[in-house]
């Protein structure tokens, strides 16, 4: 017996009145749980909550397909509670890195697994896979993929023509890289002269960049309201996967992963 993910989406979302809170206890990125819910919606036949202050009202309608569902969903739930855990584990010694989350939106993307995102300084045999800036020891049934990331120093459009006396923001740990330090290095021969300021919490440093504030961010595309500068450095990504844990459940992830391979000449395989 299963819960469809979608339903376990619904009442999750039904039960926080947030989803971002809904997110974090499916262990999901937020584009999944949105995708998901608007499926059910369209499943259902209109809408099952307004947003307004960041918090979920249900609708009439979601109303009823919560008193309908969650009869069902908690007995099934009591029963899956015994059974073996299906969460798809994904660790990394530099999960909250945006270099990392974004590598992971695009390998999630369309997966409706529960994944669970952990911090870890290694590979753990129940991993069912892990991301690492640097090689890391690999147990003998992980298969090894190497890609890089790319980060681009964004700032607001209002302020590009005065880039170079405005303080930037960096992820604290992204300074120990060689090709970080390259481009920082290009910066100030280039004149740079303002503050660099090192930023532990990643949702802050995206805001603060949409704000006004200038950041070494993965690029944004598309987004008028920020200024790519020509500055622009490459950080590798090491990911391993267990190969010994693919099923059906997981194997959309592994696909997504392979997929990105075909698309990336920088990838190879191990």
């Amino acid at each position: 017996m299963f819960i469809s993910k979608a339903i376990r989406v619904f009442v999750t979302v039904y039960q926080e009145k947030n989803i971002n809170a809904a997110a974090e206890r499916l262990y999901l990125t937020v584009p999944p749980v949105t995708r998901m819910l608007k499926l059910t919606e369209e499943w259902d036949g209109g809408k099952l909550f307004t947003l307004k202050n960041n918090i979920m009202t249900p609708t009439k309608r979601g109303e009823r397909l919560y008193r309908q569902v969650y009869p069902h969903y908690a007995a099934l739930n009591s029963i899956n509670s015994s059974r073996e855990d299906k969460t798809f584990r994904i660790a990394s010694d530099s999960i909250n890195l945006t270099v990392v989350t974004d590598f992971l939106n695009s390998t999630l993307e369309n997966v409706c697994e529960i994944v669970s995102l952990n911090n870890s300084e290694s590979i753990s045999h129940d991993d069912n896979m892990y991301i690492s800036l640097t090689p890391v020891p690999v147990p003998p049934h992980f298969r090894e993929f190497k890609t890089s990331a790319s980060l681009s120093l964004l700032c607001a459009s209002d302020i590009a023509d005065n880039w170079k006396h405005q303080p930037c923001l960096i992820e604290t740990s992204l300074q120990e890289i060689s090709s970080v330090q390259d481009t920082l290095t290009r910066m100030h021969t280039d004149g740079y002269s303002g503050t660099l300021m090192p930023v532990d919490n990643t949702a802050y440093l995206q805001q603060a960049c949409m704000k006004g504030n200038m950041a070494l961010l993965p690029s944004r595309p598309g987004n008028v309201a920020l200024t790519e500068l020509p500055y622009q450095c490459s950080i590798a990504l090491f990911i391993y996967v267990n190969d010994i844990k693919r099923n059906v459940l997981n194997n959309n992830i592994f696909s997504n992963l392979e997929r990105m391979c075909h698309r990336n000449d920088n990838i190879v395989t191990h």
